[in-house]
């Protein structure tokens, strides 16, 4: 997600009342998102009906064909946020030459 996408994304969820923002006093570059009392609301709602819709999907699997799935998931996704930070390494190196 760009920084672009990113502030709109933060802006939407603002405009709806669920995270507030505010500049940090130290570095007025960084903006502190922070959830509301609604927002959490959501995300409790949220989460209980992606754990619905996960135990619906994932209903023909049983537990050990379900545990090696979500090993393989998470390997995968280990490699790509390693693959990200090694991207932004790079970048923020060539930002400084």
């Amino acid at each position: 997600m760009t920084a672009q996408s990113m502030g709109e994304f933060i802006k939407a969820l603002e405009s709806k009342g669920l995270v507030k923002r505010r500049s940090d006093k130290i570095n007025r570059r960084i903006n502190q998102v922070t959830a509301t009392a609604a927002g959490h609301k959501v995300l409790v709602q949220s989460d209980a009906k992606v754990d619905q819709a996960e135990h619906e999907f994932f209903d023909c699997l049983n537990r050990e064909e379900l545990a090696h799935l979500r090993l393989l998931l998470s390997r995968v996704r280990s490699s790509e946020f390693a693959r990200t930070a090694d991207k932004v390494r790079a970048l923020e190196q060539q930002a400084y030459e």
